[in-house]
């Protein structure tokens, strides 16, 4: 009993003379965990549905699509699946949507750092106002925004039905949705084009 009174005594001294340490070592987490609160967004996911198959049920997490042919097989929804998640898709959202006025988007080609972007978001320096955009950095937004469009969709087959879901994640939910549902929308329209060309 005497040793374990030790055992601890000597555990208690140890423990206050390393107390600064742990007290600093609790505010550097503390701080840290701040500040990744306030600089790190929410992120919201909206989901489409795009029905490939006119038999079957509507499924619903959001907005249902529906392509009138019906797929012969599990290969043809993955090329379906390839289609809607294509660079050309993505170049099509954007101009549907005017994306590359969007202010958002625009500060993708802000140069000012993390530094910069943390201060406008706590309130310590004025808002940007974007201006008019040379034709390069158009060009240049255009490829970010697209590459942003394929990087934050994703496309997962619904069960074993011919549909899939067209979910798009980003940090403003109104956004979320007008991009998913887009995409959803222009890849239904591009399908029905091309079967009225084919026939």
């Amino acid at each position: 009993a005497g040793s374990d009174r030790l055992d601890l005594q000597g555990l208690w001294l140890i423990f206050r003379r390393r107390l600064r340490v742990f007290f600093y070592t609790f505010i550097i987490i503390f701080d840290i965990a701040a500040l990744l609160a306030v600089w790190l967004p929410v992120r919201y996911t909206s989901t489409a549905v795009v029905i490939l198959n006119s038999g079957e049920a509507p499924v619903a997490p959001s907005t249902q699509t529906q392509k009138p042919d019906v797929l012969s097989s599990s290969s043809d929804v993955e090329t379906e699946m390839a289609i809607i998640t294509s660079r050309d898709i993505a170049s099509k959202v954007v101009d549907y949507l005017h994306l590359e006025d969007d202010p958002d988007m625009r500060g993708m080609l802000s140069h000012e750092g993390m530094l910069g972007a943390l201060a406008r978001k706590l309130g310590l320096a004025d808002p940007k106002v974007p201006g008019p955009l040379s034709p390069s950095d158009r060009a240049r937004l255009r490829e970010l925004v697209i590459a942003r469009i394929v990087s934050n969709l994703d496309v997962e087959r619904v069960s074993s039905a011919y549909a899939f879901s067209v979910g798009y994640t980003d940090t403003n939910p109104i956004r979320a949705t007008a991009i998913a549902n887009a995409t959803a929308h222009i890849y239904t329209d591009d399908q029905i084009r091309l079967k009225q060309q084919q026939n």
